[in-house]
């Protein structure tokens, strides 16, 4: 059984890279919704595979895919990953790696290519991106001026940019594909049920099944039983408010706890997101504090080829606008059954992306300042998150686990520690 991890060109071919372009769109558009898509490397200065025919196994509707935009994350992509895999479950990703990149993602996704746990596609700006994007740009700004409106910094645009093309067209091909839910968060972000949510909202969980052979129920299980609830958990768009976790460190024991023991030895707990830290913001602290909602959108509930378009009709926030309505993403993270956590980690890994185009901006600034109030806010405890590691020891193995968390949390310097613990 081959690699999952697909990917065409080599640094050789770029005097090739518009025929080939060319010719991937095509192929895309003639390929039946179960094969596989190749891409491009992203990452300059690194080996690739040559092109070979791919297993294609049968689709797995009870699943998501997921597009991915990464910068430097290597520290944390190891857990996101498996988080996600196993609680969405997440089957399906399409990955663009920033130019600016200084790392490469390549061998933390192919963990997971290798066995055929996901299937992977890796893309660079070519795949995305039209040939006169500075061109429409450029008139998208000639327009602000002359209505007097500022014009953003244009590392800032060209970040935007990338963001909102990479949605269009990453979400048109997984609806070519025949995907179903599909998501586009950070890597510092994580989708769970809401234990805080307000009736009829709420749901009956156990963070952990009876059995511990059994499966514990994902993302995907839930959302089969509350599309009855209300019109917004009924739409093809449903929002995920976020809360931000914090930078207030924990005592040791504290963070420990319910580390599976299987894994000592070989996973810090100190290295997990999720386990380190604990202290969340209010729910009311206001979008401005916790950020506006994500979503996850059906992608079999929209008309075929309703998501290609101009790059106004998607962002970060709100991948499809027609569905993805602009009151949700402001919604109280009370009256909502999942949520994401938005972590801020370590000094070290919040200024790790050196070349972010974000640094420019007030609200992204990724200052020591704007680190340690993230301390200040965190100011209620939540745990509810951790049993997802000992499910997944459970249902996968310690081996596994330990495998696809290698190198988690690891950067090159000395991870930043706090006397200021609770």
């Amino acid at each position: 059984m081959q690699s999952a991890l697909t990917f065409i060109g080599s640094n050789e071919a770029n005097s090739n890279s518009t025929a080939r372009e060319e010719s991937y769109r095509q192929q895309q558009q003639q390929r039946p919704s179960t094969e596989n898509t190749y891409a491009s490397q992203s990452i300059s200065n690194t080996s690739t595979s040559p092109l070979s025919e791919l297993h294609t196994e049968t689709k797995d509707r009870n699943t998501f895919a997921a597009c991915l935009l990464v910068m430097d994350d290597n520290a944390i992509l190891p857990e996101f990953l498996a988080y996600h895999f196993l609680r969405l479950p997440l089957k399906r990703l399409i990955v663009a790696v920033d130019p600016r990149s200084e790392t490469s993602p390549l061998e933390i996704l192919n963990r997971y290519s290798s066995k055929n746990l996901m299937n992977i596609s890796i893309w660079n700006d070519e795949d995305f991106m039209p040939p006169n994007h500075e061109e429409i740009r450029e008139e998208i700004d000639q327009r602000k001026r002359e209505k007097g409106n500022p014009v953003k910094d244009p590392l800032v645009n060209l970040h935007r940019d990338r963001q909102n093309y990479f949605i269009s067209q990453c979400f048109s091909t997984l609806q070519r594909e025949g995907a179903q839910w599909v998501i586009h968060i950070d890597t510092d972000e994580y989708i769970l049920p809401n234990y805080y949510a307000k009736p009829p909202y709420k749901l009956d969980m156990n963070p952990l099944p009876k059995n511990e052979t059994d499966f514990p129920p994902t993302i995907y299980d839930m959302i089969q039983s509350v599309k009855h609830i209300d019109e917004h958990l009924s739409s093809p768009c449903i929002a995920l408010p976020r809360v931000r976790i914090g930078t207030r460190e924990s005592a040791c024991q504290k963070v420990e706890l319910g580390m599976p023991p299987e894994l000592k030895g070989s996973v810090n707990a100190t290295n997990l997101q999720t386990f380190r830290w604990r202290w969340r913001n209010q729910f009311n602290a206001g979008f401005k504090s916790n950020g506006q909602a994500k979503a996850m959108v059906d992608l079999s509930r929209l008309p075929q080829g309703s998501l290609t378009g101009n790059i106004s009709g998607h962002n970060p926030h709100r991948p499809v606008k027609k569905e993805c309505l602009v009151r949700n993403m402001y919604l109280d993270a009370r009256n909502s059954t999942f949520l994401v956590h938005h972590y801020a980690s370590t000094w070290e890994q919040w200024s790790a992306r050196k070349r972010d185009a974000r640094q420019t901006t007030e609200n992204n600034g990724r200052t020591r300042e704007a680190w340690e109030k993230l301390r200040l806010l965190s100011v209620r405890q939540t745990d509810h998150i951790r049993p997802w590691l000992q499910n997944f020891v459970n249902v996968y193995g310690a081996g596994l686990a330990a495998e696809l968390l290698k190198g988690v949390g690891e950067l090159p310097f000395t991870v930043n520690s706090s006397s200021d613990v609770s």
